[in-house]
């Protein structure tokens, strides 16, 4: 908003952002106007890094006779009800939030760990007008679903068992552990997690499919990434037009290269665990990856009085009845975006 960054649409000639290794979800929330100043691909690792995914038990779908649901993401049934509905036959706690039994779904509730639920249930805070600029645009009767079926989901199902946040997002490492000692048939959690000690040594087989939709009828698949997701800017320095030529051609190769090249070994090699060995697993790593989306009202979070915030602290003290909260955070919003947002990059594009 300081004019740092150079337009990439204008940046060069062979450079665009509509080819496939550049995230479309990101250009939709991040361009402005007739401009976009960042961007995020196949070139950052993070954008891989910090995304939500499923993971799943295979071992314990097989053993309790549960479907897997790959055939359930590619008929578009992969949906939060259903994922709700097989949970409880994995259960064996005799008693409500058992740290030591065995559980459909492992889950942070009130931290980084609901986040996921914004972009994959496709709840909406801001979206643009005819002139692609930021307007506060919340969808009151989807957001009421959607928290009614996140609720449901962790408080009201058996066999779904809640990990508190301690801080540092160290709960991630503990989702990550109980699902690794084979006492969690399902847990959302970014694909960093596959990297590390408890999955890479895991004993039972396991898989991965896209975050659920809130229903069939949504039309896709999508995740968010953690906040720690790098961008790609060109700093505004005042470079001559054949070096911004030169650098958009750069950067179209580093993007077709990562897509074609390092990608397909991150998937090899970097996240290589026992879930590699069912042929599916590419296809699901390629419609969660793909999926990308993160809401602008998440984007520009501290400028735009914390929705995120408000949205974990719903989920948090388990409130579905939030019609007026809805109410009053688009307010706040609104006007944060006009004193705030998009006057500063009008200021920019004038």
């Amino acid at each position: 908003m300081e004019k740092h960054f150079v337009d990439l649409t204008t940046l060069s000639p062979y450079f665009d952002l509509e080819k496939s290794y550049w995230s479309q979800g990101m250009n939709d929330a991040i361009s402005v106007g007739a401009a976009q100043y960042i961007c995020t691909g196949a070139m950052v690792l993070s954008y891989y890094r910090f995304m939500y995914g499923t993971l799943i038990n295979e071992t314990m779908f097989e053993d309790h006779g549960v479907e897997l649901p790959y055939d359930k993401v590619e008929s578009n049934e992969w949906t939060i009800a259903y994922q709700r509905s097989i949970i409880e036959t994995f259960c064996d706690a005799e008693v409500d939030q058992d740290p030591a039994a065995n559980y459909g779904f492992i889950v942070n509730h009130n931290n980084i760990g609901v986040d996921v639920y914004l972009s994959s249930l496709k709840v909406p805070l801001i979206a643009k007008d005819e002139n692609n600029m930021f307007v506060a645009k919340t969808d009151r009767e989807r957001t009421i679903t959607a928290m009614q079926e996140i609720c449901k989901l962790i408080y009201d199902t058996r066999g779904t068992l809640r990990v508190g946040s301690k801080g540092n997002d160290s709960e991630q490492q503990d989702l990550a552990k109980k699902f690794s000692e084979g006492q969690a048939a399902m847990v959302h959690l970014r694909l960093m997690e596959l990297e590390g000690e408890y999955l890479r040594q895991m004993e039972d087989i396991f898989g991965i499919v896209p975050m659920p939709m809130l229903n069939s009828e949504q039309g896709g698949y999508y995740t968010t990434a953690h906040d720690q997701i790098s961008v790609v800017g060109v700093p505004n320095t005042r470079k001559e037009a054949a070096e911004l030529e030169m650098i958009g051609a750069f950067l179209d190769l580093m993007g077709y290269y990562s897509a074609t090249e390092v990608t397909p070994q991150y998937y090899e090699v970097c996240l290589k665990g026992r879930y590699f060995e069912n042929p599916r697993a590419q296809d699901m790593l390629d419609i969660l990856t793909k999926g990308l989306y993160i809401d602008p009202g998440v984007v520009y979070h501290n400028l735009l009085g914390e929705p995120l915030g408000a949205w974990r602290g719903w989920v948090a003290s388990k409130q579905t009845g939030v019609g007026s909260s809805i109410t009053i955070l688009e307010r706040n919003m609104r006007s944060h975006i006009d004193k705030k947002v998009n006057v500063k990059f009008e200021k920019i594009a004038g």
